[in-house]
């Protein structure tokens, strides 16, 4: 039998992704560049376009591929191969699996205009340059004000948890509040928290969060928000209509 090499790969709207493909011919005398088979279903749910390069004995195919509509859980696999591979090819074909959806592993993720770096926000009083607090810790079981005054949480979610004491802003019947991390402990310890958790945007750590971004009523926070996605870099949004801020 021969490995079959099989990629999974998802294409936001309006992004282009590049299957690539490269094959080294062995024979001594050729008489052209090995050209590349494609093929793939939903023809119509994608538009692509490619190159293929030529050095030596090795072609190098890229096909772009994109789409333009807002409606995911669209599926094609696509099919790589030579004309004239065999199966005494260590690897006879590549399979794409292309979903027409955001990455899973796709989150977005914001940064402070004076973001400390993570590991700062281990230890809370950190100031900047005018002696203003940049870093403050909150106060222990901590659940966020909301519009219907500070003393009233309509969020679900508790930073800075101590399983042992109660939980204030829970009298009022407009929402009620659950752990996560530390569902079912009943000291801190047994929350299991770690360093990364403190450090931690992602609401399922939020019991572990203890000090935070500071701002006072006076400053003018501008987040700077950016796409993350695994094995890419960092993209910036750079013109955003509404932002909601959900604690």
């Amino acid at each position: 039998s021969h490995p079959i090499a099989l990629t999974t790969r998802h294409v936001g709207t309006w992004e282009d992704i590049v299957v690539e493909a490269t094959v080294s011919d062995r024979r001594s005398l050729f008489p052209s560049p090995l050209r590349f088979l494609v093929s793939f279903d939903r023809r119509n749910d994608f538009q692509f376009y490619s190159s293929v390069d030529y050095n030596s004995h090795v072609t190098k195919l890229s096909l772009h591929m994109t789409h333009e509509s807002t409606v995911g859980g669209v599926f094609t696999p696509v099919i790589v191969t030579t004309e004239e591979s065999s199966l005494a090819c260590p690897v006879p074909a590549l399979f794409f699996n292309i979903h027409r959806e955001c990455n899973p592993q796709t989150r977005l993720i914001h940064q402070f205009p004076l973001a400390p770096h993570p590991s700062q926000y281990l230890v809370a009083g950190l100031r900047d340059e005018n002696g203003d607090v940049l870093i403050t810790e909150l106060p222990v079981n901590y659940r966020p004000p909301s519009g219907y005054g500070k003393e009233i949480s309509t969020s679900p979610n508790v930073y800075n948890v101590d399983p042992a004491l109660p939980v204030p802003r829970n009298d009022k019947n407009i929402s009620s509040f659950s752990y996560n991390q530390c569902q079912g402990a009943a000291t801190v310890e047994e929350c299991g928290c770690t360093d990364d958790m403190r450090m931690s945007d992602m609401v399922e750590h939020c019991n572990c969060r203890r000090n935070v971004y500071a701002g006072s009523y006076s400053t003018a926070v501008n987040p700077h928000l950016y796409i993350e996605e695994f094995g890419r870099p960092l993209r910036p949004i750079k013109s955003v209509a509404i932002v909601f801020m959900i604690c």
